[in-house]
């Protein structure tokens, strides 16, 4: 599905102590989520943030992404693809990689992950949005956990994500110096970014928020960074989304199709059972976001 950019990764690792890493790293581990401001969080990881930056990855062309919305009781169709993507209005607490009433755009490689994303229970409704990729148009994103997580599961990512591990030993070229300083980053920025956050507690996604805000700015060598592919935590792990940035989401993706569902049941092994009875498919999404649904 993506494939990697050479940059001077090695260069700038050999700039960085051992000791000034562990040093940010125990700084951020250590503060107070309550009280820190998410920009002091950014001040801190900065530079090791730009050794880790430098490792970008392009998506396949023409692989699609996947979003689901959840209806609310009074609603039936909804009539323009806007009412999926995420509402800055109703972006009342920080989420993994959003401040309040700032939206990223999240996206899943797989459609029945994206409805195990937004938890959908039996008897709820929601509509399933596939999103494809303009012309020739690729995102360029961090992979943050891909390899790791994964790797415990004996599993690829969907979308056939090559394995880190490797890459990263070949850009070091073996470096034994670099890539302890490399995984110890890795592993650091893997725990932080998918922590699991329970409700009422959204203070503890600071880290990754910084950490997202960080590299959605931050340029490697002449282009700028998308967004960032990490393992769905509700997908057990075997699957991939995507973290990206509204401004580069619209510019590389269009809407391409929609479908209404009522979920039946859950089924062993993140599988959905869904009500033939009530499921509607669009006929089409006009370029202004309008979705034609069939006529009843």
């Amino acid at each position: 599905m993506i494939h990697d950019d050479d940059l001077s990764l090695l260069e700038l690792l050999s700039k960085l102590s051992l000791e000034f890493i562990q040093d940010r790293i125990s700084f951020v581990r250590q503060a107070d989520l309550e009280e820190i401001e998410i920009d002091d969080l950014k001040t801190a990881l900065a530079e090791i943030l730009k050794a880790y930056g430098t490792y970008v990855k392009s998506i396949r062309q023409g692989e699609p992404v996947f979003r689901v919305m959840k209806h609310q009781p009074n609603e039936k169709l909804f009539e323009n693809v806007s009412r999926i993507y995420p509402d800055p209005t109703f972006l009342t607490k920080l989420g993994r990689a959003n401040r309040k009433h700032q939206p990223v755009y999240y996206f899943c490689g797989e459609p029945g992950i994206a409805f195990h994303e937004v938890k959908i229970q039996p008897g709820e409704v929601a509509t399933l949005l596939e999103c494809r990729p303009r012309n020739d148009e690729s995102p360029r994103v961090v992979p943050i956990g891909i390899d790791q997580l994964l790797s415990k599961h004996g599993v690829k990512a969907g979308g056939d994500f090559p394995e880190n591990s490797v890459r990263i030993q070949h850009l070091l070229g073996n470096n034994a110096d670099a890539l302890k300083k490399y995984w110890i980053i890795d592993e650091f920025l893997t725990n932080q970014f998918l922590k699991d956050v329970p409700n009422g507690q959204e203070h503890e996604y600071k880290i990754s928020v910084a950490i997202a805000e960080f590299l959605f700015k931050f340029s490697a060598e002449a282009a700028s960074i998308d967004g960032i592919a990490y393992p769905s935590l509700a997908g057990a792990w075997k699957h991939a989304n995507l973290a990206l940035v509204p401004e580069s989401f619209h510019r590389i993706y269009q809407p391409f199709a929609c479908a209404r569902g009522k979920l039946a049941r859950l089924l062993p092994e993140l599988g959905l059972s869904f009500d033939v009875k009530e499921a509607v498919i669009a006929v089409g999404i006009d370029p202004d976001g309008t979705i034609r649904w069939p006529k009843a």
